[in-house]
């Protein structure tokens, strides 16, 4: 266990997201959203409550439509 000083604390981490995952998207019949949270647990010994953040992020792709010719047609 580590006990920190009191003050702010940065903790820098990655995560390497899936290639699939498509582009954030908010339009009139749906949206598609990415959230991510962090949990502080409870320290009860010392009577510290749990902490629960969220942060909403964007996801953008690019997509080569080159390789999929059939979806350059017009219809």
């Amino acid at each position: 266990m580590t006990t920190l000083e009191e003050g702010p604390h940065e903790f820098v981490f990655y995560y390497q997201l899936s290639d699939s995952l498509p582009s954030s998207y908010i339009g009139k019949y749906g949206s598609v959203t990415y959230l991510i949270k962090a949990q502080l647990l409870p320290d009860r010994k010392y009577g510290a409550d749990a902490m629960i953040t969220n942060e909403p992020f964007l996801v953008l792709r690019t997509y080569d439509l080159s390789l999929e010719p059939f979806k350059l047609q017009v219809s």
